[in-house]
């Protein structure tokens, strides 16, 4: 019943703005369900996951493909808890509105460190799949940079009334890599001059403009 509610995981930000924790009844709305079923009650309908009815069509989406994987690539995105399933349609409707306003392709990543586990949905209004390829090679670095363990890769084509979905789920155990470690060198360097050069600052406790999730201080500015 908290899957139901909540989601499969318990949100670390959450524990942190309380200063006690406590469980509490879950079961009220299943208790009635199964009342209702028994006769004891008038009314009581089936629990079930609180999920928004444009995520349902991203998951459809992804397991309509019937590639190699959907079940578990439309799994994890069902695990999510609902404030991140609506963070996520909302990043999916401004990559789409961003993408019908300057003709380009756009995308956006999220990163759960805990579960080992990021996700990264395209979205496309030109029909083109160029980007969904090239984000392969970005996941890819963005997985072995962050030691993580799986990475979905989600794409969208809403250039047609009806939207096209496709998705590569990789999952693999970190390993080192000195190719992988050259190219995620020249990334750090590349985000680094994109950074500087549109005349950003960044402080020593500020997170890094290579993405890593560290600190600047912890970062690049001991590697450079």
């Amino acid at each position: 019943m908290y899957f139901l509610r909540d989601g499969l995981y318990l949100e670390e930000k959450w524990i942190e703005s309380y200063g006690i924790f406590s469980l509490h009844a879950y079961t009220e709305d299943l208790d009635r369900y199964y009342s209702y079923q028994a006769g004891t009650v008038a009314s009581g309908e089936k629990p079930r996951l609180q999920i928004p009815e444009e995520y349902k069509t991203l998951v459809r989406g992804i397991e309509d493909t019937g590639k190699t994987g959907f079940s578990e690539a439309s799994t994890t995105l069902l695990s999510f808890s609902k404030e991140t399933m609506e963070e996520i349609l909302t990043k999916v409707d401004w990559a789409k509105n961003t993408s019908l306003s300057d003709g380009k392709d756009h995308h956006f990543t999220l990163t759960f460190p805990r579960l080992d586990l990021g996700v990264t949905i395209s979205v496309s209004t030109n029909g083109k799949d160029e980007e969904i390829r090239s984000l392969k090679n970005y996941s890819a670095l963005k997985m072995y940079q962050l030691k993580f363990s799986k990475w979905l890769l989600v794409g969208i084509d809403v250039t047609g009334s009806q939207a096209k979905y496709d998705f590569d789920l990789s999952q693999k155990r970190w390993i080192y890599n000195s190719q992988m470690e050259n190219a995620l060198d020249a990334f750090r360097r590349n985000k680094l001059k994109q950074f500087f050069a549109s005349g950003n600052r960044v402080g020593r406790n500020d997170l890094c403009p290579c993405n890593s999730g560290l600190k600047y201080k912890k970062c690049c500015l001991i590697r450079y």
